[in-house]
């Protein structure tokens, strides 16, 4: 994403690396849930029990095929 290429990491560790962009993505879709309207809160719990939690993609696709 273009954050990404805006806000580079200076971590050398590949363990390290891996965690943070787990969490990064976990709250790219933790934000694109919470700007969701209520009417869509069903797949946004659904969304959220998806463990590992889905990445965004993952997340639009479910939010866009419940609101159609």
């Amino acid at each position: 994403m273009e954050l990404d290429y805006r806000c580079p990491n200076d971590l050398e560790n590949p363990s390290d690396i891996a965690k943070l962009k787990k969490r990064t993505s976990e709250e790219r879709v933790y934000m694109f849930l919470i700007g969701l309207y209520h009417n869509l809160d069903q797949v946004c719990s659904r969304a959220l029990a998806i463990v590992p939690l889905s990445y965004l993609n993952e997340a639009y696709v479910m939010v866009h095929r419940e609101a159609q």
